[in-house]
């Protein structure tokens, strides 16, 4: 599976601390030497590989912070120090301000790694929205999530922390700018990317929305109400206090993982439609399908349950609310 490059705002990268102190090295060199530094030129000066610069940069357009770790800070700043007192005899102002402020970052490094890291990029998060589920909107966006988002537990030298993130098709612009302003996040995170796919036979290739941020609390949340690190074939359904608590987060559900048209809802695991099911006494039989993107199980949930579901919650995902015939 191959990933493009993602077509996003420059300001994500102009405003990343790392690209600033690439750049200040780069243009204080093309000054040295009246020339142009590439991004090969400039890896290779830095004692890297040749795609170092262009792998840096890219990860930083995914959304990425894309961070130079301290052991490679201090051999960069070592290498250029050395260089420019060799050649000048002194490391000028733009270089010695930029290493400064990238000293700084790695100082708070470990603190924006913590709780309070994502509001570096998203000040307006809602960092206790699953805290409590007491709304149809609640319960609708964990539906959302448990269809859609994921949950990646990451580590670097300081702890192992969780990435949280949702992914929606290309068309679907409208649905996660939706989930942004509810959870108060930043729009300029939310970032295009391409997967290859192999489709029928063939790969093509696949364009999506997606944003992830990395909030302990949220992740805590998510995670107790099931929303698990590789959930797509563990999940069990959650627990509320009535039937009637159920259809938004079903309809959360659908919007990720429902068959347009219909009533079914595909899931990689089994036991959670067994589960509603179980609940709603549904009698249409648990389907299985292979597909190129992973098998799946399929229920029916029948139009008179769907149609209380698309009642449950208004503001759901416009192109599925199509209500169906009732018998």
């Amino acid at each position: 599976m191959g990933v493009g490059r993602p077509r996003i705002n420059d300001n994500s990268l102009k405003s990343n601390l790392s690209y600033k102190l690439l750049e200040t090295i780069r243009i204080e060199l093309q000054k040295l030497h009246c020339r142009q530094f590439t991004d090969e030129m400039l890896s290779i000066f830095l004692g890297r590989e040749k795609n170092y610069i262009t792998k840096k940069y890219y990860k930083i357009r995914s959304g990425n912070l894309g961070y130079i770790t301290e052991d490679m800070f201090i051999k960069i700043k070592k290498r250029i120090n050395d260089y420019f007192c060799r050649i000048e005899g002194y490391v000028n102002g733009p270089i010695k301000r930029a290493f400064k402020d990238y000293e700084y970052f790695l100082s708070i490094h470990k603190y924006i790694r913590s709780e309070a890291r994502s509001k570096l990029y998203h000040p307006n998060l809602k960092s206790n929205f699953f805290k409590n589920i007491i709304t149809d909107e609640q319960r609708y966006w964990l539906g959302v999530m448990y269809s859609d988002g994921y949950i990646i537990k990451e580590q670097d030298k300081y702890r192992e922390y969780y990435l949280i993130g949702l992914k929606v098709k290309i068309t679907d612009e409208e649905f996660i700018d939706r989930f942004i302003d509810t959870m108060g996040l930043n729009p300029e995170r939310k970032h295009r990317y391409e997967e290859l796919q192999e489709l029928d036979g063939e790969l093509r290739l696949i364009r999506y929305f997606r944003i992830h941020f990395a909030n302990q609390q949220i992740a805590k949340d998510l995670i107790d109400l099931g929303v698990i690190p590789n959930k797509s074939k563990r999940i069990r359904l959650p627990e509320f206090d009535s039937k009637r608590d159920y259809l938004p987060f079903l309809l959360g559900c659908y919007d990720g993982d429902g068959e347009q048209g219909t009533s079914r809802l595909w899931s990689g695991s089994r036991e959670f439609l067994e589960e509603i099911k179980i609940k709603f006494e549904i009698r249409n039989d648990i389907q299985y399908r292979k597909s190129n993107l992973g098998s799946a199980w399929g229920l029916s949930l029948g139009p008179r349950l769907f149609n209380s579901m698309l009642d449950s919650y208004k503001d759901s995902m416009p192109r599925k609310r199509r209500r169906l015939m009732e018998r």
